[in-house]
């Protein structure tokens, strides 16, 4: 998986990376987002914000946006209150990270 150059978008998808054509992205005034750093499962109820949803799991669970850093970088990837952290895509697969934003 390193070194893979994709025409368009990918996410990784349980063990699998999936490609997309066409996609959405996130825009809006910086000045109006705050990153929140948190460590171990989210809990929304110690949140003073609202995170930014990014999807729901097959059984219906919200998704947020995170991000959490590995290996000097700081890697997009998701989070929910099942999750025992931020979820990234690394190395072909998804890694926990338990302290994330």
């Amino acid at each position: 998986m390193y070194g893979c150059h994709f025409s368009a978008f990918a996410v990784l998808y349980l063990t699998y990376i999936v490609q997309f054509d066409s996609y959405e992205i996130l825009v809006g005034d910086m000045n109006h987002l705050i990153w929140v750093d948190t460590s171990g499962p989210l809990r929304l109820q110690n949140l003073q914000h609202r995170p930014v949803e990014g999807g729901r799991e097959e059984d219906g669970t919200l998704i947020y946006i995170a991000a959490a850093f590995h290996s000097d970088t700081e890697h997009p990837g998701k989070c929910s209150e099942k999750m025992k952290g931020a979820v990234i895509p690394y190395g072909g697969k998804e890694k926990t990270i338990n302290v994330s934003r």
